[in-house]
């Protein structure tokens, strides 16, 4: 999901309470700052490591870097790059 999409759905409703996101931003986590700036935005490998170093962080901070936080931690990153997998090659 895009801004475009996004504007072309708003549009074609006369009046739009609300819009979902929660999918494309699992996919594409930048999706909110190409709906606020209204253009494509393709990061940069650069970016895309601090995304993926920064998720790493905050579960070792919210579970601990015992064995179980880090295993925690483990996990949800998995399964969090099996929805990135597509915007990382």
């Amino acid at each position: 999901m895009g801004y475009l999409r996004h504007f072309g759905r708003i549009s074609m409703l006369p009046v739009t309470v609300t819009v979902l996101h929660s999918r494309g931003a699992l996919i594409k986590p930048w999706v909110f700052t190409e709906i606020k700036e209204q253009r494509h935005w393709d990061i940069s490998s650069s970016e895309r490591l601090d995304m993926l170093r920064d998720y790493v962080n905050y579960g070792l901070e919210h579970w601990g870097s015992d064995t179980q936080g880090v295993e925690n931690t483990r996990r949800f990153l998995l399964e969090w790059l099996s929805f990135l997998y597509r915007w990382l090659s």
